[in-house]
């Protein structure tokens, strides 16, 4: 994060002391006279001595200029007409998350959620939230639907006892504010269960659930590390890690990244507790993309790459070639790739099928850099069972590199040369004088490869 302009401390200071404590996390004048505000509101209803009120202000604001979330500094937010207490420890509801909640409250009123019949006045509407946290979705999906379904059931369940705490303590405080009231044939619980305990969710499955919703950890161990994208400093320092990244001992099923076993977990609930309908929170449009095929009809499958990332040591990965590296490197910081690509086992290009076009244009020069780096690193690749069963070796500033298995059975091929190859011949029979490029390769052997434009 840049310095500040000592010019804007300046004038901040001019200004209020507490305002130039907030710049630091704030970085305008704008947004840290607003958080001043709300600080100042927040010390004035809760602080009973007068006396204490500025020492109390400019504790907040220190507090907030360090990195603390404003809603750990305020206690609170507010999630749709809610007010849903925060405290170190248990993860801070988020916008798009409120959002998502309250689309979810309109699916169900219109009735378009299919095989989910309306409910007003008849049978039992029961939604779980796993993964709960705070207690927001359950306590928002409650209080939006108790006037619509007279017979409701919303049970938000979670591991962590600083989660099970406050979401009760959720369920008490707004009942006390009169943001919504249990009465009879309606139910709101919060509950101690682990979504990877098989004894718990099968004491579960007693109920009918209509609704599944979660907001897993989906966070990679190498976001978390180096903060990408909006996961930066305050979120890694001061939220709860558990609730934001898969435990590093937790089992990953074949086909599957670390950062995407929660997902994997709650599609084997789905498939035991048979809902209507299932909606789970996801990273972002990358990580969506990475559960996605990159064509109708392909399924999707993550590659395990068998690397030697030492003399004599070999260990079995999982992901994209970039992944897989950075995998490696956790793995032996002193790893090095090859200087240079050793020389490509050639493929039967008279058995080989090139189609042109048919995809999203990508950069040649990035696929280029993906071929380069196959080339490099050592290992066989193995690809599940077809047909059309696809998983993405490469991904860099949105250029992809596909390799797709359409035999019945598990595919591995000698090399992640014959994978560059493929690829490479794309390139030149498609791209040879142009800088986009897009395509697919069908070798002999009942196997293809696609370059194409996708998130990442």
């Amino acid at each position: 994060m840049p310095r500040l302009p000592p010019w804007l401390l300046r004038q901040a200071k001019r200004q209020s002391p507490n305002l130039a404590a907030l710049l630091p996390a704030c970085r305008d004048i704008r947004s840290a006279r607003n958080e001043l505000r709300w600080i100042e509101q927040h010390v004035h209803e809760t602080t009973r001595r007068v006396s204490h009120s500025s020492r109390r202000v400019r504790e907040l604001c220190q507090s907030r200029g360090r990195g603390v979330p404003l809603q750990y500094v305020l206690g609170s937010q507010p999630f749709g007409h809610l007010d849903i207490k925060c405290r170190p420890g248990v993860l801070i509801p988020r916008p798009e998350t409120e959002a998502y909640t309250c689309h979810l409250v309109d699916l169900i009123k219109n009735g378009q959620i299919p095989g989910l019949s309306p409910v007003r006045g008849g049978r039992m509407l029961n939604i779980v939230d796993f993964c709960t946290g705070t207690g927001c979705i359950p306590l928002l999906l409650f209080a939006s639907l108790q006037r619509w379904a007279t017979r409701l059931n919303v049970l938000g369940v979670d591991i962590a006892d600083a989660a099970l705490r406050l979401a009760n303590d959720n369920v008490r405080h707004n009942e006390e504010l009169g943001n919504l009231s249990v009465v009879q044939q309606q139910k709101l619980q919060i509950s101690r269960a682990d979504v990877l305990n098989d004894a718990d969710i099968a004491a579960l499955a007693a109920t009918r659930w209509d609704v599944i919703v979660s907001n897993p950890p989906y966070v990679s161990q190498r976001v978390w590390d180096y903060g990408h994208g909006q996961l930066g400093y305050s979120v890694r320092k001061y939220e709860p890690k558990l609730a934001l990244v898969p435990g590093q001992g937790i089992a990953v099923p074949d086909g599957w990244q670390h950062q995407d076993v929660f997902y994997a977990r709650l599609l084997d609930i789905a498939a035991m507790l048979r809902p209507k309908a299932m909606l789970l929170e996801l990273g972002d449009e990358a990580q969506a993309m990475s559960l996605q095929p990159p064509a109708p009809g392909y399924g999707v499958e993550t590659l395990l790459w068998d690397v030697e990332v030492a003399r004599g040591r070999f260990e079995t990965l999982n992901g994209t070639i970039q992944e897989v590296y950075a995998q490696v490197l956790r793995l032996n910081p002193h790893f090095k790739l090859p200087e240079d690509p050793p020389v490509a086992r050639g493929l039967n290009r008279k058995r080989s099928t090139v189609r042109c076009g048919n995809w999203p244009l990508t950069s040649k020069d990035r696929i280029q850099e993906g071929i380069n780096y196959l080339r490099r690193l050592n290992g066989a690749p193995r690809n599940g069972p077809g047909p059309s069963n696809c998983g993405r070796v490469s991904c860099s500033y949105n250029a992809a590199i596909w390799w797709c298995n359409d035999n019945t059975v598990p595919k591995t091929l000698d090399s992640w040369n014959w994978i560059a190859d493929s690829a490479q011949h794309i390139l030149n029979t498609c791209a040879p004088g142009a800088n986009m490029v897009s395509g697919q390769n069908f070798e002999s052997g009942n196997w293809n490869t696609i370059v194409r434009r996708d998130s990442c």
